[in-house]
């Protein structure tokens, strides 16, 4: 049985396909602020790579499992 209680409309939209370093204003802040512009390309190239819908559900899918000690 599926029960509706009212419509949720004040959630963002997934983050998919987004560069992760170019929308954290906070992050370049804090590179220029440091003196790290000079790998600002490479920065931006990993924060695509990272906003990429198959990493981003990469990471959920690794949250869903418990950590676990191996001992040898």
């Amino acid at each position: 049985m599926h029960w509706q209680t009212h419509t949720v409309f004040n959630q963002p939209a997934p983050l998919s396909n987004s560069n992760l370093f170019l929308s954290d204003c906070a992050l370049r802040d804090a590179v220029a602020r440091e003196g790290a512009e000079w790998d600002i390309e490479l920065l931006a190239s990993i924060g695509q790579q990272l906003g990429t819908a198959e990493s981003l559900e990469l990471g959920r899918l690794a949250k869903r499992q418990p950590a676990r000690a191996v001992t040898l």
